[in-house]
């Protein structure tokens, strides 16, 4: 039976959670499976290309799979959550996600172009994290949020979402002596709820034919 690629990306994720993402290597992968160095390449044409594959797979499960809410402030918060755990469940989670660079101008959760001929096309697991996307812009857009602002609203949970998911595997996220502040889980709901909050002004204001508020 030949070499899966779904085999690959859980072997490296595996890998991952051993050696960490730097010791992440196609030939510790390829001895890790059993298999040559090249037999990587007709799934993979580069390393990039497999980690890319393992961020889809990562959060597969925790977005792609979830079932959306009715409520568009209550999905934005989930989307955060659901972020922030699906790259603590691996380690260097958020420093993979980090890396992960489509080739679309729209930004880090859009796919990039289609497979070259030869290989095998995307990932279940890529086109369900896409459909998952427009179906959480379709609740924005619904809810009266310009083109724009929904893909901004978006981007500004995940980001703000998957930082923090960076900062708590580096250890930054933890109380000092200095500053006894409540722990990473409650400060992140602080700010996840702050965004939120402040989307629910933005999109009152739009309604209303208001100034949106700034910060001057």
């Amino acid at each position: 039976m030949g070499l899966e690629r779904s085999k690959v990306v859980a072997a490296a994720l595996r890998l991952l959670d051993d050696e960490g993402l730097d010791g992440l290597t196609t030939r510790r992968l390829a001895k890790d499976l059993g298999v040559q160095g090249p037999a990587l390449y007709w799934h993979f044409e580069n390393k990039r290309a497999l980690t890319d594959a393992m961020v889809y797979a990562l959060l597969d499960d925790a977005l792609a799979s979830a079932p959306l809410e009715t409520d568009w402030a209550m999905q934005l918060a989930a989307e955060g959550r659901r972020l922030r755990q699906a790259l603590l469940s691996h380690r260097d989670g958020a420093r993979l996600f980090a890396g992960y660079r489509p080739n679309a101008p729209e930004g880090r959760f859009i796919a990039g172009p289609p497979d070259e001929p030869g290989q095998e096309t995307a990932d279940a697991a890529e086109i369900r994290a896409n459909a998952h996307l427009s179906d959480v812009l379709r609740l924005l857009l619904d809810a009266g949020f310009s083109d724009a602002q929904a893909f901004s609203a978006f981007l500004t949970i995940n980001r703000f979402s998957f930082g923090w998911a960076m900062d708590e595997q580096a250890g930054m996220a933890q109380p000092s002596q200095y500053y006894p502040l409540p722990d990473s889980g409650d400060r992140f709901e602080f700010g996840l709820s702050t965004i939120v909050y402040g989307l629910k002004a933005q999109l009152e204001a739009s309604k209303a034919g208001r100034p949106l508020p700034t910060v001057a």
